[in-house]
């Protein structure tokens, strides 16, 4: 184990209380945080893979052109591919393959956390905001008073950057699927949780 990442994780535990928003935090830090706060409590925040693979594309940030995701090979990842196959996706395949990863990793360590509220990207930025905020809070056992004035810039940045879904991008997902259990990496078995299944542009 890191002992930067250990130090880091005790350090936060003994501060009380702490909230972390960052996808990195489930690839890499979570494991650090969980040994050092055994009750943490999570908020799984799900969005169509395929909005988030237009949404990157359109603001240049996919793997190998961002500052905040793996920028070269595949060291240290859950889904490996032979790097010469990673090298070959497109851009869209490459943000869907950095958004698997990321999932894999949650469910592989899903049930050590003590509670999981888990919630569409979708619910929480449309009309139901408040609503939804309120019962996420309630779920987690949080005390809360959700301001509705304040869910304007949340709605405001919902749309910020497109995200529009186009013919072929479902098959350029499927493809990325099939390519990473050719591997045995994992049968991306989760992805039939009905979580998913109900996003509508995904199936």
């Amino acid at each position: 184990m890191s002992k930067g990442c250990v130090d880091k994780a005790n350090a936060i535990a003994s501060r009380g209380p702490y909230m972390d928003s960052a996808h990195q935090f489930m690839k890499g830090f979570c494991p650090y945080a969980l040994a050092a706060m055994p009750d943490l409590k999570v908020i799984h925040l799900v969005r169509s893979p395929l909005k988030v693979m237009r949404s990157r594309v359109a603001r240049g940030s996919w793997p190998g052109n961002s500052h905040w995701v793996q920028p070269h090979g595949l060291n240290g990842q859950r889904l490996t591919i032979p790097e010469e196959q990673f090298e070959s996706l497109t851009n869209l395949q490459k943000v869907a393959w950095d958004w698997l990863e990321h999932e894999e990793r949650f469910h592989v360590v899903k049930n050590q956390f003590a509670q999981i509220v888990e919630v569409r990207f979708d619910d929480l930025v449309g009309p139901r905001s408040a609503e939804t905020l309120s019962g996420l809070f309630e779920e987690l056992g949080v005390p809360h008073r959700v301001d509705e004035s304040k869910l304007a810039g949340l709605h405001r940045n919902a749309n910020s950057v497109p995200s529009k879904v186009q013919s072929g991008d479902l098959k350029q997902f499927d493809r990325l699927c099939d390519m990473i259990r050719a591997t045995g990496t994992s049968n991306l078995a989760w992805l039939d949780d009905p979580l998913y299944l109900g996003l509508k542009d995904f199936r």
